[in-house]
């Protein structure tokens, strides 16, 4: 039996349950678009109401590799798989909270690609450390994904500048004492 070759872009969208059916839109549609480059695969995991309809909108899509949602154990194992982490928002939602997800994206020392507009928050956080698009522009979207896809270099330095804020703004202790000293301010 000939064993599948690997390919050589992981691209990874995690939580499937919190992506909503116009997020998922846009990165099964960036896959369809992508779909005669073999060397990558964008991976789903997760579970949730909008998985059977994210599972429907895919089919026929081959690129796409579908994982159950795994135990929060093995979080820090799946994001390190990724070489690039999508990180689509709808437009009306990319100021209003920070994504938790985009910690633990951040930590694994890989870039993103995300959509939001620009004096956002995300936009903020992600630029310099990622590339950011805008929202529901698929055509960038993919573009994006070329780009990263294309140049290892770019990815490593990316990924890099967002492991290093991860480490100096978002560590547990780091958040800690930072609230510590605003309280003691007040």
């Amino acid at each position: 039996m000939a064993q599948e070759q690997m390919p050589d872009v992981r691209i990874e969208v995690i939580d499937t349950q919190n992506v909503s059916l116009c997020q998922g839109w846009m990165v099964i549609e960036a896959a369809r678009r992508l779909a005669d480059r073999i060397d990558i695969i964008f991976v789903m995991c997760g579970e949730g109401a909008a998985f059977g309809r994210l599972r429907q909108m895919a089919e026929g899509v081959t690129n796409i590799r579908w994982m159950p949602l795994q135990p929060f154990e093995r979080l820090n194992e799946l994001l390190n798989a990724a070489d690039i982490h999508l990180l689509p928002q709808r437009g009306s939602a990319a100021d209003l909270v920070m994504p938790s997800k985009l910690t633990g994206i951040f930590s694994s020392g890989r870039p993103v690609v995300a959509t939001a507009e620009p004096s956002t928050a995300v936009f903020d956080a992600v630029e310099g450390r990622g590339l950011v698009v805008p929202p529901d522009d698929v055509d960038k979207f993919g573009a994006a994904i070329l780009e990263l896809a294309g140049d290892p270099g770019q990815r490593q330095r990316l990924g890099q500048a967002a492991r290093d804020y991860a480490v100096k703004n978002l560590d547990k202790e780091v958040i800690l004492t930072r609230f510590e000293k605003t309280l003691m301010d007040l």
